[in-house]
């Protein structure tokens, strides 16, 4: 999947030795995630986004908390040719209609309380 995109190839290629080393921890007493651990769950979430529908240049719009998650599924848009559309978690339902009409998303991430007002913005 890296050599079909020129950012995840380049950031694999700084990981490349870095595998085992940590790329982040979540919080100040979260666990420590590797390189290795958050290429494998990006590349996971790529494959579900494909899975999904996603072709390349579609957008993903993404209503979520900064969690390690977002960032994996962040990378996983760009592995899987998407385009990446983060929306701030206060946007109330008319705002996020403003921004999905504009962006027309193939997928919308969410908070699961969300999902009936939000399904209805995505795209075909």
């Amino acid at each position: 999947m890296y050599d079909q995109n020129h950012l995840a190839q380049s950031l694999s290629n700084g990981a490349a030795n870095n595998l085992n080393t940590c790329f982040l921890q979540a919080g100040e007493q979260g666990d420590a995630v590797s390189y290795a651990e958050f290429y494998a769950r990006s590349e996971q979430m790529a494959a579900a986004l494909v899975a999904a529908g996603l072709a390349p240049g579609d957008r993903v719009a993404a209503q979520i908390d900064k969690t390690v998650t977002a960032l994996e599924l962040y990378m996983g848009t760009i592995l899987a040719g998407g385009v990446f559309l983060p929306l701030n978690t206060a946007y109330t339902i008319k705002e996020l209609e403003y921004f999905c009409g504009d962006a027309e998303p193939k997928l919308v991430a969410c908070d699961p309380s969300r999902k009936d007002a939000i399904q209805h913005m995505v795209g075909p």
